[in-house]
């Protein structure tokens, strides 16, 4: 059966080669989420979630980020109103537990589409990791490219990839790394399931890049132990995440980078706990 596939990435936390102890206690992490789905399970997405800003009385030209729910819980939390300049101002009349029911809407939504499978790259921020930025991005790009071609491989099926709009100087990064990989090719020899070419998409405007911050916010939640993105990580997306056909997740729908055994054994530590 041919099947077209939409496929959507987008990071949290950061990088970069010299790093203090101070820098990554704040990012203890860098990760790239993504996950693709069936153009038919695409639509269903699309008019659903548009559906549910609707029934939540959300705009529909603005976007609820994962990071503007717990700044908006902050202000909340200490009684402050939210200053005009700030780009989640637009929530201020919102409750939170009104924003984390929409929230956990469109993980359940998420979660009830068959084609869906999500993937994940996660590097753990060490001082002694000194690989250079560039070259992290590429890794964790390879990474991806590498999951999707083999999910679909098997059939006639093509995929197309969307990123998180980003800077112009990041944009370039991750642009040469994708047409470096899928020209010059690695293990996988050739990638002959995924388009050529891959695309930048604004995130309150594309459906599958909001999803795809909602997955990489609640897997980077759930590592640091907060209770929300716990319980959405646990009964929404982990179910959805790629899985070898003996059904381990490790290597096949998270994989760690660079490579690493003693991190492997750390994440599966910590998924054993949640789960």
């Amino acid at each position: 059966m041919i099947e077209t596939f939409f496929a959507f990435s987008d990071e949290t936390g950061n990088y970069k080669r010299e790093k203090s102890q101070n820098f990554c206690r704040k990012n203890p992490y860098y990760i790239r989420g993504g996950f693709i789905i069936t153009v038919p399970d695409w639509r269903i997405l699309k008019d659903k979630a548009q559906a549910l800003l609707e029934d939540f009385n959300l705009p529909k030209d603005k976007e609820l980020k994962w990071s503007y729910l717990w700044s908006v819980f902050k202000y909340k939390r200490n009684n402050k109103n939210i200053p005009e300049y700030k780009p989640y101002h637009f929530l201020a009349d919102y409750s939170f537990d009104v924003l984390k029911e929409f929230v956990k809407e469109m993980f359940k939504l998420y979660a009830s589409l068959d084609s869906v499978k999500t993937i994940y790259t996660f590097t753990k921020n060490q001082e002694k990791l000194r690989i250079s930025e560039s070259a992290l991005v590429k890794m964790h790009l390879q990474e991806l490219m590498q999951r999707i071609e083999m999910e679909i491989q098997t059939s006639e099926s093509m995929a197309t990839l969307a990123f998180d709009e980003t800077d112009g100087a990041k944009k370039d990064k991750i642009r040469r790394a994708y047409c470096d990989i899928y020209n010059s090719g690695d293990f996988i020899a050739k990638y002959t399931h995924i388009k050529d070419s891959m695309s930048f998409e604004l995130s309150h405007q594309s459906v599958g890049i909001k999803m795809a911050d909602y997955i990489c916010g609640a897997f980077r939640g759930c590592l640091q132990g907060f209770n929300y993105s716990k319980e959405v990580f646990a009964s929404f997306v982990y179910p959805k995440v790629r899985r070898s056909k003996e059904g381990e997740l490790l290597g096949y729908g998270i994989r760690e980078v660079p490579k690493n055994e003693a991190v492997r054994g750390w994440l599966r530590e910590k998924l054993r706990s949640v789960i």
